[in-house]
């Protein structure tokens, strides 16, 4: 006979002696708020990162519309652009990781 179908024969068809409903509620509680917390954390950092995006991009347009000079690299840099575009990446792999780990 096959080992899991004996277990579940022999202990009423799945009923677990040591279950503790009470135990189970508690952690599913548990579970449910440290979710709900990485949630808002996860969301106050892409908002900070969207913010500052959001404001680098809205002062370059600022500057075209008064200057009307061409170039994204020449008005932030190379350095700037290279770490926004970093963050942007980073950001993406964090969340592929953090998806992929759940």
């Amino acid at each position: 006979m096959n080992k899991d179908l004996s277990y579940l024969i022999k202990n009423k068809l799945g009923e677990d002696p040591n279950f503790n409903p009470a135990r189970n509620r508690a952690i599913v509680e548990s579970t449910i708020k440290a979710t709900e917390l990485n949630i808002k954390k996860r969301r106050k950092v892409f908002d900070d990162a969207i913010d500052e995006r959001a404001e680098a991009l809205a002062s370059y347009l600022m500057h075209l519309k008064a200057n009307k000079s061409a170039g994204v690299e020449r008005y932030f840099g190379r350095k700037l652009l290279a770490q926004l575009r970093g963050d942007e990446i980073k950001e993406r792999l964090m969340g592929a990781y953090a998806t992929q780990k759940q």
